[in-house]
């Protein structure tokens, strides 16, 4: 053959062999655009349900948040209407069960009027009654209510020092010791209020 066919040839071989390369590299491209492409596909779809469990662990969280804010305004109102009822069928209120209702309605009445009175005076009337004068106005607007209530208060009947104090929620007394000379008695003597008289 003559030199220009062996040279036509190579050339056709040439051309063959690279378009073959081409096509060889232009499907490894499509494969790893593929690849790509699927890998792409699959971290978004992995992230779509990472935001899918987030979202629905936050509304179980809310709805759980919710359920217990109720049960807590539920049992609030319960509560709220139990006192109620408890104040409204004796008209005593809790904290103030140690009185009767006939001795309550002294007592709101006397604190109305010792209310506007000035701590001179409330320690006058106090005085004359031979009962304790300690403490701000509020605790002595106490004890002068208290007194009309039901009547002076006595000094501790176990220890004959200190003056009983009386527990407005319980209708309990009990002794807070008192001085004895130049030393404290500590008494905490307890007495049911059927067990001391007041005049």
């Amino acid at each position: 053959p003559s030199r220009r066919s062996l040279r036509s040839g190579k050339r056709k071989a040439a051309a063959g062999t690279s378009s073959t390369l081409q096509t060889r590299s232009s499907r490894a491209r499509k494969v790893k655009a593929k690849t790509t492409s699927v890998k792409k596909t699959a971290i978004k779809a992995k992230a779509a349900a990472k935001t899918i469990r987030a979202a629905k662990k936050a509304t179980k969280r809310t709805v759980a948040t919710r359920k217990a804010s109720k049960k807590v305004a539920k049992k609030t109102t319960r509560k709220a209407s139990s006192k109620k009822k408890s104040a409204s069928s004796s008209g005593v209120p809790a904290s103030m069960r140690g009185y009767t209702p006939a001795e309550f309605k002294i007592y709101k009445a006397a604190e109305k009027k010792y209310g506007g009175m000035t701590n001179e005076k409330l320690k006058e009337y106090l005085k004359v009654n031979l009962q304790s004068r300690s403490g701000d106005k509020a605790k002595l607007i106490l004890k002068c209510s208290d007194g009309e209530a039901l009547g002076g208060m006595p000094r501790c009947p176990t220890c004959g020092l200190g003056f009983i104090r009386f527990n407005q929620k319980t209708g309990e007394y009990k002794c807070p010791g008192a001085m004895d000379d130049d030393e404290f008695v500590n008494c905490s003597a307890k007495f049911r209020k059927s067990e001391i008289t007041r005049e």
